[in-house]
């Protein structure tokens, strides 16, 4: 599928020829009578997006995990899908391996009021989902930390959001030097105290995390591909787009609680956002 599409959209930087995809910008080329490569091996080569896999859960018994997390829907509701395999890059407070195998419903279980108010709905979407007709969506916090990169494990992410929310005064690049990803030795960003984010500085250390994600329903197997594309801009970007501004404003005051934690979007972090987002809208930056 990917190999029709990126040659018909993209020509001037791909072509397929005799089975193999060619990638003229890279100088990459792939075999794609090659069983022995995996797929999402080579998807993660060719776009920018992370990928995942899933299936409905009663067909997952070959995962790892999915024995310890047995699905809990009965034939009268809709069955939830599960992660089976993926490709992710850029993970934003989580780690592929811990949600392998898990439905819908446990991979968003950090979410506040998942489980309560949409967890049955995506099920039903999913479930629905037909080849051809392809979805797509997008979410956004505001952070300090401008990494793409960002594996935490669940259990680190919870105590940051609780540790987010009893220290306002910190910025989320210093809560996490504590809580480095599982397996992770790299390097963490040092946040200078002597030059807290004001909001006369904020455009330059604020940034909008963006995730565009899309659902696919596959033709031949019936699975659900999911992608992420992870766009970061400093809050900047809001200079001259009045209203563009005061809309993202507006969607921070009409968060739950709950949900502004969870988000991080809190404390004078957020305080100094709103008031940087206030004065684009009125044109004052």
């Amino acid at each position: 599928m990917l190999a029709n599409f990126l040659p018909s959209r993209y020509p001037d930087i791909f072509s397929l020829s005799h089975c193999r995809l060619h990638n003229h910008a890279t100088g990459d080329s792939f075999d794609l009578s090659d069983t022995s490569q995996d797929p999402l091996e080579i998807i993660s080569q060719l776009i920018q997006e992370d990928v995942c896999l899933m299936i409905p859960c009663s067909t997952s018994s070959t995962s790892p995990s999915s024995s310890s997390h047995p699905s809990t829907s009965s034939p009268s509701t809709t069955p939830p899908l599960c992660l089976v395999s993926g490709a992710v890059l850029f993970p934003n407070g989580w780690i592929l391996p811990e949600k392998l195998g898990l439905p819908t419903a446990q991979i968003h279980g950090p979410v506040p009021l998942y489980e309560s108010t949409i967890s049955r709905a995506v099920n039903k979407f999913l479930n629905n989902l037909q080849p051809g007709s392809p979805f797509s969506r997008s979410n956004w916090t505001i952070t300090d930390d401008p990494r793409l990169f960002r594996p935490i494990s669940e259990a680190s992410y919870a105590s940051l959001v609780q540790l987010r929310a009893n220290m306002g005064e910190s910025s989320q690049q210093t809560l996490e030097q504590g809580h480095p990803a599982e397996g992770q030795a790299q390097e963490q960003p040092q946040s200078d105290e002597e030059d807290p984010i004001t909001v006369e500085n904020a455009g330059w250390k604020l940034f909008t995390r963006s995730e565009r994600e899309t659902f696919v329903c596959l033709p031949e197997t019936g699975a659900v591909l999911f992608t992420i594309r992870t766009h970061m801009k400093p809050l900047r970007v809001f200079s001259g787009r009045r209203q563009l501004a005061a809309d993202v404003a507006q969607a921070m005051d009409a968060l739950p609680s709950e949900m502004r934690r969870y988000k991080m979007i809190g404390g004078r972090l957020a305080d100094v956002a709103r008031e940087y987002l206030l004065r684009c809208s009125q044109g004052i930056v």
